[in-house]
């Protein structure tokens, strides 16, 4: 962009000359605006402009609800450098102060040779071709940073963008895992090319105002057993959270008996408070014990004792656990004589948090991050979240086995493996033949073995729950006998 480029007829009252890059810029109405990059002191108005906003118009742009820009969100929207995090306001006269009335922006990522860009203008100024002068600084600079695309995510019913992006020469295509969502690319004509290994190492996290998608799991609650399996999954989850940057929550179940009252009492006998009481004070030796092992790993986390006297316990802690991205569970073994209990505390878990459920079975030594996986392809419900819940370590495998068993509920896992593709997962279909009464999750865990995946990812009771408690089924199966962690979602 030039310093000053003549307009066709000046504005009316005269806008104060900015140092460095800057436009005058003339609207297909005749009126003018003041082009310029963002700088620190725009950040009232920014705020501003985002407060009057229309409840639509706020949607569209942050692609979600929200009432008051945020500081932290604040924060991120004025972090500009001129290179990799770029913006532009429009301002315009309003009572001799500078209103602004429109904004557009860019920002790069972990690829960074392309750019997220977002647009947007004050409800009352739409239709003047304010959008379209603000997209072309945008471009001309993105494609003069060396980026080679430059893309926008928008709502599918945002018709005004659609339109607005077709001009500007955007293709358009809808996003497979979200059918309210559709991305927008440009391609930029650019004199050198500009590639990862030409960027420094490390870029902050782009400041567009739309959240980037890069999944993780940020919270993550551990349910403990009070056996000595529960190590392996908090050490696991540990290490889940230096990957993630996590907060661990451990849950600890505190089985409380319920007290008897006899007939002619009023309250109930003593030695019931007396044996809560000695729960109690084991539970926070127990707890503080916790408490010193994250600490000592440098992980933010809590332990929350949850006393189930009146309620089924594991449906507390399922209670507990749902504000959370993932629940972490030590396995029963083939053998244990609490298999029975542990098993439903799993169901719990599954059935009513809504989240994938991650099993670290005893005695396991779990690698964290996987590097090399097995999904328990069927064409279930179950299985496809459970891939969608997974993806945040799937992302990060050097090799992805699509797993698909020749029984009459297989299915080729093609397009799944696309997909998986779509999402930068290094996947490949694997097809498994059933020998003689061989059952589909033995064959499961040992193509898992023969291949040495470091976990599993699977749909959890796509049949029904008590057929499997009777006969047996996948789920069960492989919650029983997998060796290495087991992702479930249902």
């Amino acid at each position: 962009m030039s310093q000053v480029n003549p307009q066709p007829a000046a504005p009316e009252t005269p806008f104060p000359s900015p140092d460095g890059e800057h436009e005058v810029a003339a609207l297909n109405d005749g009126t003018h605006v003041l082009i310029r990059p963002l700088r620190a002191d725009d950040r009232v108005r920014e705020q501003a402009f985002i407060r009057r906003l229309s409840a639509e118009a706020r949607r569209c742009r942050f692609l979600g609800e929200i009432r008051e820009a945020s500081d932290s969100l604040m924060d991120s929207l004025m972090a500009t450098d001129g290179v990799d995090k770029v913006a532009y306001i429009a301002l315009v006269h309003d009572n001799g102060e500078l209103r602004e009335v429109g904004i557009s922006r860019y920002a790069t990522g972990a690829d960074r040779t392309r750019c997220e860009c977002a647009v947007t203008v004050a409800d009352d100024w739409r239709h003047r071709g304010l959008a379209v002068v603000l997209m072309k600084h945008l471009i001309e600079t993105a494609r003069r940073n060396g980026f080679q695309s430059m893309y926008s995510i928008d709502l599918a019913e945002n018709h005004e963008m659609e339109e607005l992006a077709r001009f500007l020469g955007f293709t358009r295509k809808a996003d497979p895992d979200d059918a309210t969502l559709v991305t927008h690319t440009l391609q930029l004509s650019v004199s050198h090319g500009r590639t990862a290994d030409a960027m420094p190492d490390a870029r902050p996290a782009p400041a567009t105002g739309k959240a980037e998608v890069q999944p993780a799991y940020r919270d993550i609650a551990v349910a403990l057993t009070e056996t000595s399996a529960d190590r392996a999954a908090i050490d696991a989850a540990i290490d889940l959270a230096r990957v993630f940057g996590s907060r661990v929550d451990l849950l600890q179940l505190l089985l409380m008996p319920t007290p008897m009252v006899d007939s002619w009492s009023l309250v109930p006998d003593a030695s019931f408070i007396e044996a809560y009481e000695v729960i109690r004070a084991e539970a926070r030796t127990r707890a503080d014990a916790w408490r010193a092992h994250l600490k000592q790993a440098h992980v933010q986390g809590e332990v929350h004792p949850l006393e189930a006297l009146y309620l089924e316990p594991s449906s507390l802690a399922a209670q507990a656990a749902r504000c959370r991205d993932l629940v972490m569970i030590p396995g029963p073994g083939a053998h244990d004589g609490d298999a029975a209990s542990l098993r439903r505390y799993f169901a719990s878990l599954l059935f009513e948090t809504g989240l994938p459920v991650l099993v670290i079975p005893h005695g396991a030594e779990p690698v964290v991050p996987p590097r090399r996986a097995v999904v328990a392809w069927a064409d279930t419900r179950e299985c496809v979240r459970a891939i969608h819940d997974a993806l945040p370590l799937l992302k990060g495998c050097e090799w992805v086995s699509v797993a698909s068993v020749n029984d009459s509920h297989a299915s080729e896992p093609a397009e799944v493996v696309a997909l998986l593709k779509h999402h930068g997962v290094k996947a490949e279909p694997s097809l498994l033949k059933l020998s003689g009464d061989e059952s589909t999750a033995s064959r499961i865990l040992e193509h898992a073995a023969t291949s040495h995946a470091h976990i599993i990812v699977a749909g959890g009771y796509g049949h029904s729950r008590l057929r499997e408690w009777a006969i047996g089924g996948v789920t069960r199966e492989l919650l029983m006998h997998a060796r290495i962690p087991v992702l479930f979602s249902h």
